[in-house]
């Protein structure tokens, strides 16, 4: 699968008791705050793994 690695943060908001994230490419996910919340864990979780892989150090070298 070919896909483009983001480096830029997509935008989360909270409106009429649902929490709303865009991202790049006009994606946008709206989301029950108690899957938001869960997502947000699972996603600092997996952020904090990848970080850890020599991948992820050649790419801040090498933008």
């Amino acid at each position: 699968m070919s896909h483009k690695t983001e480096s830029e943060a997509g935008k989360a908001q909270a409106e009429k008791g649902v929490v709303i994230i865009d991202g790049p490419a006009s994606v946008a996910i709206s989301m029950t705050p108690k899957a938001a919340a869960k997502m947000g864990k699972r996603m600092i979780d997996a952020a904090g793994i990848a970080d850890t892989h020599p991948e992820a150090k050649e790419k801040r070298r090498h933008p």
